[in-house]
Parts: C-alpha cells; structure tokens; sequence
C-alpha cells in the first residue's frame, strides 16, 4: 500500500517546470546549489522527475525520524 506524505509544516517553493533540467545531468551538484540559492531550503522540483529537495536540518530530521514511514523515498536520481 503507497501512503501519500502528510503535508510538513511549511510550504515548499515551486520551480517553473523543467527550470534548467539541463543542468541536473550535466553537473548536479551545481543544480541543487541553484535551486537552493533560487528558492530556499524546500524546493518541490519540476521535470521529467519531480522531487522535493531539502536543505533545513530540521525539516530533514521530520522527515527521516520523525514521519518517515509517511513518506516515499524511493526515487532515485
């Protein structure tokens, strides 16, 4: 069964879709520095993949610890 993840307690910030995808095959790291410079610590990510990107300690902390069986963490990228 594929539990959908409960909303965390901030909005992330939408990219305009396919922002710069370009980037994410040529030189990821670059990429997920862009995103988090353009939109701050949770970026919901646009593309042929979406994906929520984040950058709070404590956010990542509810996720891995706290609610981690509410989310899906099987994408790879």
């Amino acid at each position: 069964m594929n539990r959908k993840s409960q909303a965390p307690s901030i909005q992330a910030r939408k990219t305009p879709r396919f922002y710069k995808q370009w980037m994410l095959a040529g030189s990821p790291s670059d990429f997920m520095n862009e995103l988090i410079g353009k939109f701050g610590d949770f970026v919901h990510y646009r593309g042929l993949i979406d994906f929520y990107l984040i950058n709070d300690p404590e956010l990542i902390r509810q996720v891995l610890r706290d609610t981690h069986r509410t989310f899906d963490k099987n994408t790879v990228i």
